[in-house]
């Protein structure tokens, strides 16, 4: 897998980090991941010191939440406190992070998510995210996911350790270059 780089214009994808997914019982009997709040906190602070730094390359933070259709979902757009985004991935006040909304289990469904990366050139997308992400290509680009910046939940009989163990290995090299927090952030550099 090459290395790291920022040569092309790349953007972070954070993907429904919402109250809701705390939910002590709703999602599974326990997540996996204890690290994933302080991983993705890093990793948005960083991409946003990139930015700052007004690189060459642009650099993209993108929010992507989740508001369902199912009246008793946690996630149904009548429950603001549960769809509002956790207080460690809120996008930025100045309105430079897109926002898009989904109703459906990917974030390219209904979406504009795919339209603002093809306009914007992005070849790059790293995915952090509250469940994992969809097994995606980027037209002549890379696909990164960020797997101790994600989370997932026990499923069955499979504890959420094994699930995440098991998506995460399901992604790799076929879908998506695999790294972890610290090698983004060393990547970019800040």
């Amino acid at each position: 897998m090459p290395p790291l780089t920022f040569t092309e214009p790349s953007a972070l994808v954070l993907i429904d980090n919402q109250f809701a997914f705390n939910h002590p019982t709703h999602w599974g009997p326990s997540r996996s991941n204890p690290s994933f709040e302080k991983n993705l906190s890093a990793l948005l602070k960083v991409f946003r010191a990139a930015r700052q730094r007004k690189p060459a390359v642009p650099i993209y933070i993108i929010h992507i939440f989740h508001s369902s259709l199912e009246p008793g979902s946690q996630l149904h757009h009548s429950k603001t406190d549960q769809i509002k985004p956790l207080d460690f991935a809120v996008p930025a006040s100045d309105g430079s992070e897109p926002v898009f909304w989904k109703s459906a289990n990917s974030s390219f469904i209904g979406t504009g998510l795919e339209s603002f990366l093809r306009e914007h050139g992005v070849r790059q997308v790293f995915f952090a995210d509250g469940s994992l992400p969809e097994g995606i290509r980027i037209e002549r680009g890379r696909v990164v996911l960020v797997a101790d910046a994600t989370a997932t939940f026990a499923k069955g009989e499979f504890d959420a350790e094994t699930v995440h163990a098991v998506s995460v290995a399901s992604l790799s090299e076929e879908f998506a270059d695999v790294f972890t927090t610290e090698a983004v952030v060393e990547a970019l550099g800040v």
